[in-house]
């Protein structure tokens, strides 16, 4: 009876320590930890992420169930770092870091607390999501990775992609040899896991900051956990409603012609490039019939790699301040056909992406592509030579064929807390259109444009900081930026165009 009696106490007290938790997964005797539960990191085994000494922290991992429906199934390790706040006293509402992707591990941004200025005043909180690199398991797939980074000559667009259908299908079949169920990685099981992280730390409401698809994330908790939220920072947003496999090749093309706009307004760079846009798309035109060659170095040989309209749009990035200000200088170079810059351009974006591409794929292929018009046309629309606007090749998400999420997770996302979104204003990725719909339904949101920038604002590490600076404003006092009469930071009235860069050496653009 004695022992009987303290082996409840000491099952209470395991339960009350881990937060709230309310499963017990293994029902064998091996364990009778809870779930959810945090287990500080020891010290024993490497940590995904080492905090520079001058920050106190706090390190460990996260167990949730791999699906919420079966109590005494598989469990999943997230790897969780808390970087205290310099304050004395750290504020309420620690700030929760929403990787984007998906499929980027994130964790990266604990290494360099010291661009986070939230930490003056609150506790900075970073997660891996489930099935990113560092989480346990994680959904890799190196098979992907290799299939991408590979071309053959004269290969055609359809053999490209059944090679990475092939691809995408030794890994799902290495993954579920592995016990990994495929299904259970999707948004709603990620926000339930930024759920049980706040319960099992005690937290009472977070300060979410997500970027790109971790605005996608963090509107997911706000609609599913809608107490839990002091405020939500979103950059470049990615709202659930935005069909992004079916307007992405329109999106980059609006924001082409912003470039062209601004350099036909920059007496510079009219003059470097005269008629740019109508010399690019007509070299778009050409290259369907005659396609640009470049010599590519793939293992001990050359190849001929052929560029057609399509894959020499592409090539030009508006992600960062530095690819908006080179963007006349690469379309001139289309429109030229100058294979020395074409080369030089193209020739990254092979080896190993950094995703974990079967998180991604069970992610977009459940939620995404799913739910778009993309997943059942025949192929790619007409937009600068048929580019394609699906994040996914549809064949792989046949392969990979994981549950349709229900529709309900597709709709705008309707909260009272109280939002920023930042957005740039020559993102391709995901446009300030997206960030005026998402607002529409977040009654206590403001909507700010950065001029000159595109994706993800916040995180432009080589430019001014405005847009951090105005974001760890609103975390300060939130209510004092939301509000229509609130003043912005002043950085964000000198801000404009970019100085277009009309000549460089090619070494400068690789």
């Amino acid at each position: 009876m004695i022992l009987r009696t303290a082996y409840v106490v000491l099952l209470v007290f395991l339960i009350s320590a881990c937060g709230n938790a309310e499963n017990l997964p293994d029902q064998t005797g091996e364990s009778l930890l809870p779930v959810p539960r945090f287990e500080s990191h020891g010290g024993d085994e490497a940590f995904p992420v080492t905090v520079p000494g001058s920050y106190r922290s706090e390190k460990g991992y996260l167990i949730v169930l791999e699906d919420r429906s079966r109590p005494t199934g598989p469990t999943l390790r997230l790897p969780v770092v808390v970087v205290k706040s310099s304050a004395e006293k750290s504020a309420e509402g620690p700030v929760l870091y929403l990787a984007g992707g998906p499929g980027s591990g994130g964790m990266s941004a604990a290494a360099y607390p010291g661009a986070y200025p939230f930490l003056r005043q609150r506790d900075f909180v970073v997660f891996a999501q489930r099935g990113t690199r560092h989480a346990q398991p994680a959904l890799e797939c190196p098979e992907y990775d290799e299939a991408r980074g590979q071309w053959y000559p004269d290969e055609t667009t359809a053999e490209r992609v059944d090679r990475l259908v092939i691809a995408a299908q030794a890994c799902r079949a290495r993954l579920e040899g592995s016990g990994v169920d495929l299904g259970a990685y999707h948004t709603a099981a990620s926000a339930a896991d930024v759920e049980d992280l706040r319960r099992v730390f005690g937290i009472a409401q977070w300060t979410l900051y997500g970027v790109s698809y971790g605005t996608r994330l963090g509107l997911a908790v706000m609609r599913d956990y809608p107490g839990s939220v002091r405020a939500a920072i979103l950059d470049s947003p990615l709202p659930p409603q935005a069909r992004y496999d079916d307007e992405s090749a329109s999106n980059f093309e609006a924001a082409l012609q912003l470039v062209f706009r601004d350099c036909e307004a920059s007496a510079s760079c009219r003059e470097a490039f005269p008629a740019l846009r109508e010399r690019f798309y007509a070299s778009l035109a050409r290259a369907d019939k005659d396609p640009v060659v470049i010599a590519r170095q793939q293992n001990s040989h050359f190849i001929e790699q052929k560029y057609r309209g399509a894959a020499l749009a592409v090539l030009v990035s508006l992600d960062s301040p530095e690819g908006i200000a080179q963007a006349p200088l690469i379309l001139d170079a289309i429109a030229r056909r100058d294979t020395s810059i074409i080369s030089a351009i193209s020739a990254g974006g092979s080896g190993n992406s950094g995703y974990a591409w079967g998180m991604r794929f069970s992610v977009w292929c459940g939620e995404a592509l799913s739910h778009s018009a993309r997943m059942t046309a025949s192929g790619p629309g007409a937009v600068l030579g048929g580019v394609e606007s699906a994040a996914v090749p549809p064949e792989v998400c046949e392969a990979w064929d994981v549950p349709v999420r229900p529709v309900a997770e597709t709709l705008p996302v309707s909260s009272d807390v109280p939002t920023l979104i930042i957005v740039g204003e020559y993102d391709p990725a995901t446009p300030p259109v997206w960030a005026r719909e998402a607002a529409r339904t977040l009654p206590n949101s403001r909507v700010v444009v950065i001029p000159g920038a595109g994706h993800l604002p916040t995180q432009t590490w080589r430019g001014d900081g405005c847009a951090m600076d105005l974001a760890a404003l609103f975390a300060l006092d939130p209510w004092s930026i939301v509000t229509p009469e609130a003043a912005l930071p002043p950085c964000l009235s000198g801000q404009g165009p970019p100085d277009f860069v009309t000549e460089t050496a090619v070494e400068s653009i690789e």
